[in-house]
């Protein structure tokens, strides 16, 4: 596959996983106040506790892990990342406020096609 090609994949699968990712914690584990894990589970927390909005708690917390990442990792992994965190920090802010009944097997395929392969 050309570097084009497998650029164009790695970000339409960044977007899909992301998506999906956004969308079960948006519209299941918020709503239902249930904690995901990870960064995405303390801002599930912090909009609960202190209201502060998804978008803005999941951009706030990671901020910190970015720099220590950028130190420690370099700036090509980062890029990457960074990339997925912001776009999944707009959708949660893009996203409606709707609940639905059950969010793990959107999350779970959303992390999935993120991976890198």
């Amino acid at each position: 596959m050309s570097p084009k090609k497998t650029m164009a994949r790695t970000a339409a699968l960044i977007l899909f996983g992301t998506l999906l990712v956004s969308a079960a914690i948006k519209f299941i584990y918020a709503p239902a106040d249930l904690d995901t894990g990870g960064v995405s589970g303390v801002a599930v927390i912090l909009e609960s506790v202190a209201g502060m909005p998804l978008w803005l708690t999941n951009t706030l917390c990671n901020i910190p892990l970015f720099v220590l990442g950028w130190i420690l990792l370099g700036g090509t992994f980062i890029r990457r990342t960074l990339a997925a965190t912001a776009l999944m920090s707009l959708e949660l802010y893009l996203l409606p406020d709707i609940a639905l009944s059950s969010g793990g097997g959107l999350a779970k395929i959303g992390r999935a096609s993120c991976r890198e392969r």
